[in-house]
């Protein structure tokens, strides 16, 4: 290698070697910056980390189960923490143990600590408390043995204390004070205390006003202590945080200095009825006081006013009054006077004891013989101002005791004095005065009329009025306390809310104040409500056409609907009802559902039209028809047989399928129910209404057919209504007084002769009938769903009869049980049917379910999987009518089936027609190539017997064998046959 290019690689690499190493300077630059800034900001963060003692004490110190702290120490920290920027670690501890650590300087600070010589040692306090407390003596609410007040009851009791705390001190000093003695109980937490409280082993606990709760009663208050946020002098940089500290307090202070008061409020004075306690001689007082008379000027609304249509006072003082009632016993006798005068002067005679509202002014006081309780309400006093006047007078009410200081606010020779603040008001407005001073309630009500909507107010941000009750000094002392202790109790708050809802209930609301103070919007609602009116009018004539086709008219067909159609059917039976023959007819397109089903809904609209065109022109004069609903039609025509409706009828119907096959290729079946108009129907003015009930009963008698049908209304169709209306009145009663009781048919072996079976029917035991048959009432039954329960209820009998025979060491043969269509729409079937089973412990090999041939082709889709179900678990399935439908194969073909039991009908008429056995035949070779077991039913004769032998059918049922039985009887059969 040449010597320049030595030079030239030796020169890159130092030049490299510089580039690496400035990189590697400025990574450790910023990485001992980013790392000093770090450890500073983490320095900062450990130096402004407090660790608070935090020992549970309701409403000052609490914890809830999610975590979640809350109480007056939390809430004041967290204000702290504003001017310290503060963040709290807290220790949750007993309070001995808190106390401990602020001793040792685990702990930084804590807070509802009072001040003794001993603390001071160890502890930092700020100038300023954070709150007052009132150390208490309390006892379990149940605890009648100690009073309030009575210092007898509590000398040799057992005291609660908290370990650690103060209090203990102030206990110490209350008893050698009044020379009783206690035995002190220590406990850990207040929880504790408050549990021995409750369970008795403690008569008594020391606590303050923060902790009273529920199912406690005060019986002393010892002292008032203040408490304070504390730092201990053995934690570090404890002076820098007792400086932060008494900073804080004093800036909280200065920005708000009701802040502690609020604080109070919020969460002690929500106790206040618990602190709210009365000694032996104020409880005596109560009882036996009687009404206290209290007087009041009723001008000064809506703090206080005299109500004309209740003849009460009424107002927030009112509120006020009724409250002392509430929480004392008290009752209160209000007597109105005409001014505030007369009502100062009959408390200073002692003809009432009370005045409601006295301005705190004990030199006045003095002079009227009052003594006042401590103010309960402070009202904003406010300028009122008539600006269009050129007066200079400033209105005042005479010797009006609450605005008695006002009179600083106006040079004396410019003051006009009025009776009360209502004249006071009428003066700005006659322009004999320019202002005058009210409370901030009374000129928000008198602001509300509109008679002095005009005037102008200015608040006076520095004066308020305090508001006391004032008693005449003979009152007994016990008044005075009980009052003074009632209005306490009562928050700021609440006396506010009194004033707020009595300002709105005294305010004019009538329409005539209303509009005047909105004229504006009075004129724009009065145009737009005779507008609305307008076109409401408008458009109501407009509908009024249609809604009275609609009440009159099918809106599909266009015809008439039931209701008009009864109305001119009865006007016609009232005009010639004597001197014609009439006929009522109610039909009904069959399948018509099929037809909306295939061609929609639009092209049945099209052939309900049609249909309706047709009556209307084959209708003759005096003759109505209607449409009830969907393909229900009504008709009222002249006839006096069936030959002759019938005839009409043909003829009409012909017409009809004419002109519904235009529409869709569809054949129309009708059925229709007659009835015909009786003489006596017309002379007893029965309606169209009953008439039509009569015809719908007819209709409901005919079955679904291929063919048009008529039925007449008769007396053996009447019959049966009544019948069935009668099973309807029973069938309930029946069903719990176990009136339906299940009887057995056997079934036989006809070689053996042997019994192989059974099949439950039922029968109704009816208490003035006697034994009915099911086709009596099992149709009925079927139609009102009622079939369902009956089912299931010979089922569980059958269930219980099964149990009974095995208990009984007799072998039971298997049991067929019918059921209805209905029982498959239930999706729950198969489950119930196991469980009543199951709930005998039936083995399911004995119990068969029988359904008809009908159901099975009908309800195919339906109950395919459950038949399966039901075969899969044991059940034997057993199809009844076999042969009697189209459709039977398909039958074999789509379901489990175990048995087949042939129709009737191929022995109805004794011996079966030569096809008839040759279809019998066909059906037993079937079923024995398939393994199927059949039955034939209805067996009557030994000809019919024989016959069944030729045609190789094992089994029969029927009369010549054996009726239907009791299970009484059946006992004795397979008892027998055993």
């Amino acid at each position: 290698m040449h010597t320049a290019e030595k030079k030239c690689i030796i020169s890159s690499h130092k030049r490299i070697g510089r580039i690496i190493a400035i990189i590697l300077v400025i990574i450790i630059s910023v990485s001992t910056s980013f790392c000093t800034a770090f450890a500073t900001q983490h320095m900062e963060s450990r130096k402004n980390k407090i660790v608070v003692g935090y020992p549970l004490l309701e409403s000052v110190n609490e914890k809830d189960s999610d975590g979640y702290y809350r109480g007056y120490d939390y809430e004041y920290l967290q204000e702290i923490a504003r001017y310290t920027d503060w963040q709290y670690d807290f220790v949750v501890d007993t309070w001995d143990h808190c106390i401990q650590g602020l001793k040792d300087g685990t702990i930084d600070m804590m807070g509802f600590v009072s001040k003794t010589d001993e603390r001071q040692q160890f502890l930092g306090y700020p100038n300023m408390p954070a709150g007052m407390a009132s150390v208490l003596l309390i006892a379990n609410e149940k605890n009648k043995k100690l009073s309030y007040g009575n210092l007898n009851t509590i000398n040799g009791c057992r005291v609660g204390v908290l370990k650690g705390s103060t209090l203990e001190f102030l206990l110490d000093k209350f008893c050698a004070e009044n020379n009783i003695s206690v035995k002190k109980t220590y406990f850990e937490t207040a929880r504790m205390m408050r549990n021995a409280l409750s369970a008795g082993r403690v008569e008594l606990g020391l606590s303050t006003n923060f902790e009273v709760n529920d199912g406690t009663q005060i019986i002393y208050e010892i002292s008032s202590d203040p408490f304070y946020f504390v730092v201990s002098r053995n934690c570090k940089n404890s002076q820098e945080k007792i400086d932060k500290l008494n900073d804080a307090v004093n800036k909280i202070f200065i920005s708000d200095p009701n802040y502690n008061q609020n604080l109070y409020n919020t969460y002690i004075f929500s106790k206040s009825k618990k602190l709210l306690n009365f000694t032996d001689r104020e409880r005596k007082f109560i009882k036996n006081s009687g009404n206290i008379k209290v007087v009041y000027d009723p001008n000064w609304a809506p703090l206080v006013y005299y109500d004309k249509r209740t003849g009460t006072m009424e107002g927030a003082m009112a509120y006020f009054f009724r409250r002392i009632e509430e929480d004392t016993g008290l009752k209160f006798e209000y007597i109105k006077k005409d001014n505030y005068m007369e009502a100062l002067s009959s408390v200073r005679k002692g003809q009432a004891l009370i005045i409601t509202n006295f301005f705190k002014d004990y030199g006045q006081a003095e002079k009227y013989n009052v003594r006042l309780t401590k103010p309960y309400m402070r009202l904003p006093i406010e300028l009122v101002t008539n600006e269009k006047t050129d007066s200079n007078k400033v209105a005042l009410p005479r010797n009006y005791i609450p605005y008695y200081n006002l009179r600083q606010f106006g040079d004396s020779n410019q003051i006009v004095y009025f009776d009360n603040v209502n004249e006071c008001y009428d003066a700005l407005i006659s322009g004999k005065a320019r202002t005058t001073y009210s409370d901030a309630y009374m000129s928000s009500y008198m602001m509300g009329q509109r008679y002095y909507s005009d005037l102008k107010i200015s608040p006076l941000s520095e004066e308020n009025m305090e508001i006391c009750l004032g008693i005449n000094k003979n009152a007994p002392k016990e008044l005075i306390s009980i009052l003074d202790k009632a209005s306490l109790s009562i928050t700021t708050e609440e006396v506010n809310q009194f004033a707020i809802k009595a300002t709105l209930e005294a305010e004019d609301n009538s329409l005539g104040n209303w509009i005047y103070k909105n004229p504006n919007t009075a004129f724009c609602i009065a145009v737009t409500l005779f507008s609305i009116v307008f076109l409401i009018m408008l458009v109501y004539m407009m509908e009024r056409r249609k809604r009275e086709k609609a009440l009159h008219y099918n809106l599909i067909t266009g015809t008439w609907n039931y209701a008009k159609f009864c109305m001119e059917a009865d006007r016609i039976f009232h005009k010639n009802g004597r001197n014609e023959d009439y006929v009522i007819l109610h039909m009904n397109i069959s399948r018509f559902r099929f037809l909306n089903d295939i061609y929609g809904f639009e092209t049945g609209n099209e052939v309900l039209r049609a249909i309706a065109g047709v009556f209307a022109e084959n209708a003759q004069k005096g003759e109505l028809y209607g449409s009830l609903w969907a393909d229900h039609f009504v008709c009222l025509i002249r006839c006096k047989s069936e030959e002759q409706l019938q005839s009409r009828l043909e003829t009409v119907i012909g017409v009809l399928n004419e002109r519904v096959v235009k529409v869709c290729d569809f054949r129309m079946v009708m059925r229709v129910g007659a009835y015909f108009v009786t003489p006596e129907d017309i002379e007893t003015g029965k309606d169209a209404n009953s008439m039509l009930q009569y015809a719908n009963h007819a209709l409901s008698s005919i079955r679904d057919s291929y063919k048009n049908i008529v039925a007449c209304f008769d007396q053996s169709l009447d019959r049966k209504i009544q019948a069935l209306k009668l099973v309807d009145k029973d069938m309930i009663k029946a069903f719990y007084n176990k009136e339906f009781i299940p009887y057995y048919q056997p079934k036989y072996n006809i070689y053996t002769k042997e019994v192989v079976g059974l099949e439950a029917l039922i029968r109704w035991k009816h208490p003035s009938k006697g034994i009915m048959q099911p086709g009596d009432f099992l149709p009925y039954f079927e139609q009102s769903g009622f079939i369902i329960e009956v089912d299931l209820y010979i089922f569980e009998e059958t269930c219980k009869n099964i149990r009974r025979w095995l208990n009984e060491g007799i072998i039971p043969v298997k049991v067929s049980c019918n059921f209805s269509r209905l029982h498959f729409e239930n999706e729950s079937f198969v489950k119930t049917v196991k469980g009543i089973a199951g709930k005998y412990d039936i083995p399911f090999h004995l119990l068969e379910l029988e359904l008809t041939e009908t159901i099975a082709v009908e309800e195919m889709a339906v109950i395919t999987k459950e038949i399966k179900e039901l075969h899969d678990a044991g059940f034997g399935i057993s199809i009844d009518d076999f042969g009697s439908g189209y459709s039977s194969l398909s039958v074999l073909q789509q379901l489990k089936v175990d048995t087949i039991k042939l129709d009737r009908t191929f022995l109805k008429n004794g011996i079966p027609t030569e096809s008839e056995y040759k279809v019998m035949q066909s059906i037993i070779n079937l079923a024995e190539q398939l393994q199927l077991n059949v039955i034939c039913e209805g067996v009557e004769t030994i000809e019919q017997v024989e016959l069944l032998k030729q045609v190789h059918c094992d089994y029969a049922q029927g009369f010549y064998y054996a009726k239907p039985m009791s299970a009484e009887r059946v006992d004795r059969l397979l008892k027998f046959k055993n």
